[in-house]
């Protein structure tokens, strides 16, 4: 069992995510983490960014298959 006692890690899960998988905990953590770390800048600053980051193109029935995601 997980505790998530730190309101950055709360206050998405209870707004935008109803409910988190273990499957999908790391996922949903680094994007909590890229989020604190780039709250100074712009969403326009972010958005590139984040484009900048991106390696390749996840498909959704990757994401869903039963083996392990592992995204970073």
């Amino acid at each position: 069992m997980i505790f998530l006692n730190d309101c950055r890690i709360k206050s998405p899960l209870e707004g935008t995510y109803h409910q988190l998988s273990p499957k999908h905990l790391q996922a949903y953590c680094t994007e909590v983490q890229f989020r604190y770390n780039t709250r100074n800048l712009s969403n326009q600053e972010r958005f590139d960014k984040l484009l900048k980051q991106c390696e390749c193109r996840l498909k959704y029935k990757d994401l869903i298959k039963d083996k392990s995601l592992t995204l970073f």
